[in-house]
């Protein structure tokens, strides 16, 4: 590495630290005031810049939510991610896991979300997308994991999932005037009372494949792959 590159990379790495700074702060900020009495002048003053230093960073007030709540669902996501793709209600327990781990993260959700209610909130439309596109993505993969045999179908996969983020929000809202419940303890029991835990165990008998209509008379259908 020459000593060109190194100098550019010792500014660049700076950068990347100040960046994150400040949505730290702007996570902790906005969970105290919300969004709406949000200012960009006391999140700079809580990180040591100027409001035309943090104005540098983050050009405008709405280029800094999106990167809080891009920081936010990345959390939540890479918490998700890691558990077992096949056992939903190991995943869904991980969010809650996630919400006890990192409370800033929590509060700013929480009192976003309630903001994001009224049509005219700046943040509505962001919490209307998060919404139904969770809902959307949860129930295409309940539904396929019900389709394997590993998730009792006995319940409509987008219901099942509306339950899951409704008792995720709740809890946590909960949570906030009851600090010594236990999220994933509730959301566990959910998932037990819901058939959505313990699962993951490759089913004893897989379902099998309709017969295709241009199938022969007599041919045995494809199993399905659990």
């Amino acid at each position: 590495m020459t000593t060109g590159q190194r100098a550019k990379r010792g500014p660049y790495r700076k950068g990347l630290e100040r960046r994150q700074q400040i949505i730290r702060e702007a996570v902790a900020y906005f969970a105290e005031e919300g969004y709406r009495a949000g200012s960009m002048r006391e999140i700079a003053k809580r990180v040591g810049l100027t409001q035309k230093g943090l104005l540098h960073y983050f050009p405008t007030r709405e280029a800094l939510l999106e990167e809080v709540l891009a920081h936010r669902d990345a959390s939540i996501a890479g918490a998700f991610e890691a558990a077992p793709p096949a056992n939903y209600g190991e995943r869904v327990e991980a969010i809650a896991r996630h919400m006890v781990d990192h409370p800033g993260l929590a509060a700013l959700f929480t009192v976003l979300s309630a903001e994001g209610i009224a049509p005219d909130s700046p943040v509505h439309e962001r919490f209307t997308e998060r919404y139904r596109g969770g809902l959307a993505r949860g129930a295409e993969q309940v539904a396929a994991l019900q389709a394997e045999g590993r998730i009792d179908a006995s319940y409509p996969a987008r219901e099942l999932v509306a339950l899951q983020i409704a008792a995720l929000d709740g809890v946590q809202l909960l949570r906030a005037y009851v600090p010594d419940l236990d999220p994933v303890a509730v959301i566990r029991l959910l998932g037990e009372l819901t058939g959505m835990r313990g699962i993951g165990i490759t089913p004893t008998q897989p379902a099998a494949r309709k017969p295709s209509a241009d199938a022969e008379p007599g041919q045995p259908a494809e199993p399905q792959s659990p």
